[in-house]
């Protein structure tokens, strides 16, 4: 799968609160940076009925140990709509939607 983004979806992403919540910090769409690839976490998840709940509930409480050592931290700064708009975008990511 290629590593650059469509124009239409680099458009979305632009928008998408992972381009101004600081996601991109820890986070790329197709590369390991210090979390998993946001479309590596789109395909474990894919077709899956709970995976909305589970992960914005991941965005905005944090995890542990599901991707490594490296805790997610928290993003209270996100409401909780915000959290399903980041989701919901992630999980569009991957091939299997």
């Amino acid at each position: 799968m290629s590593s650059l983004l469509p124009v239409a979806a680099w458009a979305q992403f632009q928008g998408a609160p992972a381009s101004s919540k600081a996601c991109l910090a820890c986070h790329q769409v197709d590369t390991r940076r210090v979390g998993p690839p946001l479309r590596s976490v789109a395909e474990r998840y894919a077709g899956q009925p709970q995976a909305m709940d589970y992960l914005v509930n991941k965005v905005l409480h944090g995890s542990r140990g599901d991707w490594g050592a490296v805790p997610m931290p928290a993003q209270s700064q996100l409401s909780e709509a915000q959290a399903q708009e980041l989701v919901k975008w992630i999980l569009s990511l991957s091939s299997q939607h």
